[in-house]
Order: structure tokens, then sequence, then C-alpha cells
């Protein structure tokens, strides 16, 4: 069941001024042990993703969409129309994902 949901996994996330933020989520959605198809960040502002490495930005496959809204609500509906997977996690950009041993 984890490979199919990971084959068909896409987390959403509305971002403002996720510089700073950004980076700890996808450190913290790498080393999970559901790898997510895809990540779909929806920022406002070009420079949201100026702290995540393009290595990390391609091996993660994250997607940046920018808003001109500052609207949490709006911002998630954009990333989510964007979505084409079966299965989607809605993240904060402020949070991490914590591991368990």
């Amino acid at each position: 069941m984890k490979s199919t949901i990971n084959n068909e996994l896409t987390i959403v996330c509305a971002s403002h001024n996720g510089r700073d933020k950004l980076p700890n989520l996808i450190k913290s959605i790498e080393r999970s042990s559901l790898k997510p198809k895809e990540i779909i960040i929806c920022g406002t502002s070009i420079n949201d993703l100026d702290n995540v490495t393009k290595k990390q930005q391609t091996s993660n496959n994250i997607r940046f969409i920018l808003s001109d809204v500052s609207n949490q609500i709006i911002q998630r509906k954009a990333a989510l129309n964007a979505v084409r997977t079966n299965y989607i996690l809605q993240l904060d950009d402020d949070l991490v994902l914590e591991m368990r041993q």
C-alpha cells in the first residue's frame, strides 16, 4: 500500500514569505518514509524557493505557483487545482515532519 500512495501522493503548501520556512519543511519531507510524487507550493514571492537548492527542487519534483494574492485559502485552491495524483496532503510552510524511531 505504501508504494501505491507514494506514487499517487502530492503535497500542497500555501506559503507567504516562506523563504526561511520552506527549506525546513522540504528537508523534513526528504527524511520521511512517505515520499510524495510531487510537491506543489503556491507562494506570494518569487523568492520563496531561494533557500531550497535546485537539487532539492528537482529530486522532490517541486512545482511553484506564484500567487498575486496573499490569501491562504486562494493559494491552497490554486495548488489543489494543479494536483495530478489521487492522494493529497496539505501542509503549512512552517510545519516540520517529525521522525519516529
